[in-house]
């Protein structure tokens, strides 16, 4: 499998989670044509998969990084109810829907 998303150890999941963590996702979304081949899955946790959607993995790596500045306590205290998934994606597109608007007025 490809490489799985990096992020610094003090943003990995709760204990609740680990489970979790065993989930492919496809860097370039099958939406957008990606195949499930090695070059195009990374690993990554359920929680990140469903807040990632059909993002590109470009696109999303480093929002999701800026994302976790702002929440990271929030995020590793969450538990993996589709609930708390629901509420981290909405406070996700929020940024990026702010990062884009930003980038449009500049």
């Amino acid at each position: 499998m490809g490489e799985p998303y990096v992020f610094p150890p003090d943003t990995l999941p709760s204990g609740q989670r680990l489970a979790w963590l065993q989930t492919r996702d496809h860097k370039v979304p099958r939406m957008y044509g990606g195949k499930g081949l090695v070059g195009n899955i990374v690993l990554c946790c359920q929680m990140c998969n469903m807040i990632k959607s059909a993002r590109p993995y470009q696109l999303f790596v480093p929002l999701f990084g800026e994302f976790l500045e702002m929440h990271r306590d929030e995020y590793r205290a969450a538990n993996p109810d589709f609930a708390t998934v629901g509420a981290m994606t909405r406070k996700f597109d929020a940024l990026q829907h702010s990062e884009r608007a930003e980038a449009s007025s500049a």
